[in-house]
């Protein structure tokens, strides 16, 4: 199964990826991430991790871990 990961799940940008691909049926998971626990993202994804700030340094190494378990083939990164 393809996955997609896409961040900023709280963004209208984000929001509209997600419901783009529910609209084509896409047979992936949509996995976002968001550093908001209460980003819409989050309730329209199939999967969702709260990850700290971007500017974090811990960011891009959680956000790896994220990829690698959920097995994502796509990122959209906004």
């Amino acid at each position: 199964m393809d996955n997609i990961l896409i961040s900023c799940a709280g963004g209208p940008a984000a929001v509209g990826a997600i419901k783009s691909l529910k609209q084509i049926n896409f047979k992936g998971n949509i996995v976002t991430i968001d550093c908001d626990p209460l980003a819409v993202g989050r309730y329209l994804s199939d999967i969702n991790y709260v990850v700290p700030l971007s500017t974090s340094k811990n960011y891009w190494n959680e956000v790896l871990d994220i990829i690698k378990k959920e097995k994502v083939i796509f990122l959209i990164i906004y």
